[in-house]
């Protein structure tokens, strides 16, 4: 017979087990938001132990005890085991969900035990139909017989104890214990890329606070393969009625941005035009957003006035022109370049500029206009750490299902007459209500909770 001593010690631990078990999950659920999957595992628990704890009253002595409570305390035993088992299992299903899908991981801690329909399975229909199972077999074969225990359980034979706490929920605790594995493993590679990439971002942010040099002004002409036109600069206007309507474009969209150039004002096209005088930029107007672009009023100018002026073949030269804003270095603009693909700097004055040739390049997107704020990419964030400890619990717990089925694999492989007294699913037992404080005890916001009587203190 086992000791008297060993039982109470079982007992209290029990109790306490719960107790702790109940605090620890209720203040867990308030932290994540979700109260479902914690209180069914605290009403399973307790018919666990309650169960086990009522035996005290024969001195959990099954020979004293009645038959029809040894019946109701196997079967309580084994449906309240399938119901923690069916927890973890959502657990489990809740937490791959989330971790395959990584752009979740910032709002996951609130969202990760929200329900979901198929719960009903693992909750509902696994308890159940394994608990139909047991009751069928253990009254078919009258496998609850006394024995030298702790509590009432099947014992003739032994192997009708793999249809309850010590076979049955094998059949989820093993893809439960795979999946976690899996998911801890995932979690931590994508945790180290996420790492990677945030040290990689911070250096290209230190890297462009450095001061950026000016923007350049560039021209970009499209070059026709069949028929090249001379450049705009060998290019002479004929004079006309409609010369001195008002002054050339070209000499006037080159004084507003350069200073005279002696070799375009002393050449024979510009003798023949009267001389203006200089005209400013004018200062950069607001957009919208409230940042201040240059104002291409003054090198537009009469722009329409002057379209009678065009030749055929400067209008359909100017068809593939464009005038860009373009950052140091862009490989798309080669100012150097020799032929009117792409004319230097001083070259400007000979550039016919239409409004439709304006283009806005930002280094942050390629089709952002004028006023419009760029999009900031937005950063993953890590896992959680409420959702790392679910999954420690779903690896710990199924570690405690594959313990529970130790000592009846054994009995069952030496052919043991009677089971042995005391074996590895009373530990379970105590695990199954202790685990919980242990997993979930030392996360910060239980803690905190728990060790109320230091923030009055504070």
């Amino acid at each position: 017979m086992l000791p008297f001593a060993l039982k109470v010690v079982w007992m209290v631990l029990s109790l306490t087990g719960l107790a702790s078990c109940w605090a620890v999950l209720m203040l867990f659920a308030g932290c994540i938001g979700s109260y479902w999957g914690p209180l069914i595992y605290c009403i399973a628990c307790t018919l666990m132990q309650v169960i086990f704890c009522i035996g005290m009253a024969w001195r959990m002595d099954p020979y004293a005890m009645p038959r029809a409570f040894c019946l109701a305390q196997t079967i309580i035993l084994g449906f309240s085991t399938f119901v923690m088992t069916g927890v973890c299992a959502s657990f489990c299903i809740a937490t791959c969900i989330t971790v395959w899908k990584p752009k979740s991981w910032a709002d996951a801690e609130r969202s990760v035990l929200v329900w979901r329909n198929h719960y009903y399975f693992t909750l509902l229909v696994y308890p159940i139909v394994a608990t139909i199972v047991q009751i069928v077999v253990v009254i078919k074969l009258d496998a609850v017989k006394p024995t030298d225990d702790l509590h009432c359980d099947a014992s003739d034979p032994v192997w009708v104890r793999f249809f309850g706490y010590a076979g049955t929920p094998l059949l989820l605790a093993v893809p439960v214990l795979f999946f976690s594995i899996n998911s801890i493993v995932r979690s931590l590679k994508t945790s180290r890329h996420i790492q990677r990439s945030r040290s990689e971002e911070h250096e290209n942010q230190r890297v462009d606070s450095f001061p950026r040099l000016p923007w350049r002004f560039y021209s970009r002409r499209i070059v026709p393969k069949v028929a090249p036109s001379p450049c705009p600069s060998s290019m002479k206007a004929t004079p006309s009625g409609h010369e001195f309507d008002s002054p050339d474009q070209t000499s006037l969209s080159h004084s507003s941005l350069y200073p005279p150039d002696t070799d375009v004002l002393d050449s024979p096209v510009s003798s023949s035009f009267p001389t203006f005088a200089t005209v400013d930029p004018p200062p950069p107007t607001m957009i919208r957003d409230g940042s201040r672009h240059p104002d291409f009023s003054a090198i537009i100018g009469n722009d329409w006035n002057d379209i009678a002026l065009e030749t055929p073949e400067e209008s359909d030269h100017d068809k593939t022109s464009s005038l860009v804003w373009t950052h140091p270095g862009d490989d798309d603009i080669t100012p150097d370049s020799d032929d009117c693909g792409g004319e230097k700097l001083d070259e400007l004055d000979s550039l016919d500029i239409s409004c439709s040739d304006f283009d806005y390049r930002s280094p942050y997107s390629k089709t952002l206009s004028f006023g419009a704020m760029p999009k900031r990419k937005k950063r993953l964030a890590y896992l959680s750490p409420a959702i790392w400890r679910i999954m420690f619990f779903q690896v710990a717990f199924a570690i405690v299902l594959l313990l529970t089925c130790i000592t009846t694999l054994v009995d069952v492989i030496a052919g043991h007459d009677t089971p042995t007294p005391f074996g590895t699913q009373h530990v379970a037992m105590l695990l199954s209500a202790w685990g919980p404080a242990i997993v979930f005890g030392l996360f910060p916001g239980v803690t905190r909770r728990l060790m109320f009587w230091r923030s009055r203190d504070s």
